[in-house]
């Protein structure tokens, strides 16, 4: 599943892109890039939400995503989501896993 985001000016331009691809019956992983000039405005956020209704609808319950250590802005997306932080060996690179909270009952 993916969800791209057209700037409206033109219609034609790529402006940011989320995707999740199935890596278990319940998990996915995830990610997200948005061009530099859109960037923090909002579009990586609206773009995670929508993704993540998509995934839930579907049936995932956990996302699992990879990141550069030094990639701030989306590891305060994720964290503002309620993900879970852990660091991956020496490379720098940090996890985050993102499991739904909603309720079933």
């Amino acid at each position: 599943m993916a969800l791209v985001a057209v700037d409206v000016a033109d219609g034609k331009e790529i402006v940011g892109v989320a995707r999740f691809v199935r890596t278990g019956d319940f998990t996915a992983e995830s990610a997200i890039a948005i061009l530099d000039h859109w960037q923090g405005q909002g579009l990586g956020t609206a773009l995670f939400q929508a993704l993540t209704a998509h995934a839930f609808d579907e049936g995932i319950e956990r996302f699992d995503a990879l990141m550069l250590a030094e990639n701030e802005p989306m590891l305060r997306l994720m964290s503002r989501a309620g993900a879970v932080q852990q660091r991956r060996g020496s490379t720098g690179a940090r996890g985050s896993v993102l499991e739904r909270v909603e309720s079933h009952g």
